[in-house]
């Protein structure tokens, strides 16, 4: 069993999707259900308010 590791990350985008004979769209944020999009603004807000802030040299940090 692996231990977890303290590894940074970048959230690069956001986007939202839907599945066609078997491939994955992206899809106008116009045509998201407003409250789907409401629930998928709370959970990136909640992502950004755990996470350490912007780091300016994160490119350097990754692995």
């Amino acid at each position: 069993m692996c231990p977890k590791k303290n590894i940074p990350v970048v959230l690069y985008h956001v986007s939202f999707s839907q599945k066609q004979d078997w491939h994955y769209h992206t899809i106008e944020l116009s045509k998201v259900p407003r409250v789907l999009l409401a629930e998928g603004y709370a959970d990136y807000m909640a992502v950004a308010k755990a996470c350490s802030g912007f780091d300016p040299e994160w490119e350097k940090k990754g692995i």
